[in-house]
């Protein structure tokens, strides 16, 4: 009797478990699926907040293109449309003048550390590829009259500080080396190396800003001295 009575006690017993586990899954399954529910009303939410800021960006991004601006988006600089581009340069060469046969000339060299002179090729590279030997030439002194004037103990701290190079606010450009392989890499090395043993551009020593003649004039250069124009940079000489 005794035996037959712990038998159905622990059966009844189990059967209570057995309930009560079944119970607690199925509440855990409801807030589980209450969960997942909200989670996805939450992605659409975001996916709608993405797409809207998508469409403002798109919309900023066009009114600087029509305008003249520069924007830089995904790793590189998005011009204006090419119209803007034009008209805006040609409304440059109407009040600036524009040298169309630089002067070189040799003054005394400045020697530097290796590492100093690859920031040298690496700015020229970066700010002058697509212009002549002599464009890179004013890009070369330039940087070294900031270097001279500026608040800077090398060259390298020039090149990079904040504000100073545009295209060193992209990340992945500081930390990639071009190749051998690629000509105008060896033609800015060639132009840095010349740079430092004395070359220069008459006229533009004085310059220590430029920007495109693609854009719309920045802020900070109204008030600025314009020096001329050399392929696609307009240069200034204005304070450091």
């Amino acid at each position: 009797m005794n035996t037959q009575t712990t038998i159905l006690k622990n059966a009844a017993i189990t059967a209570v478990i057995l309930t009560l586990t079944y119970f607690y899954y199925q509440e855990q399954e409801s807030r589980y699926q209450a969960t997942t529910d909200a989670l996805m009303e939450l992605t659409s939410d975001v996916e709608e907040l993405t797409d809207e800021v998508r469409e403002i960006r798109q919309t900023q991004e066009q009114q600087l293109s029509k305008s003249g601006g520069v924007v830089i988006k995904d790793g590189r600089f998005m011009l204006p449309a090419k119209e803007v581009q034009r008209q805006l340069k040609a409304e440059y060469e109407k009040t600036v003048q524009v040298v169309k046969q630089p002067v070189l000339y040799w003054t005394k060299p400045i020697k530097v550390s290796t590492k100093e002179q690859e920031c040298l090729t690496k700015n020229i590279y970066h700010e002058a590829k697509g212009e002549s030997e002599a464009g890179k030439v004013i890009v070369g002194q330039l940087t070294l009259r900031r270097y001279k004037v500026g608040k800077w103990d090398t060259i390298c701290k020039t090149v990079t500080s904040k504000g100073q190079f545009s295209w060193s606010y992209i990340k992945d450009l500081l930390k990639k080396e071009p190749t051998n392989d690629d000509p105008v890499w060896e033609l800015s090395k060639s132009v840095a190396k010349k740079v430092l043993n004395g070359l220069r551009v008459k006229g533009f020593e004085e310059a220590t800003f430029y920007h495109a003649t693609y854009i719309k004039q920045p802020t900070l250069f109204k008030t600025m001295a314009p020096i001329g124009i050399v392929g696609n940079h307009l240069f200034y000489n204005g304070p450091i």
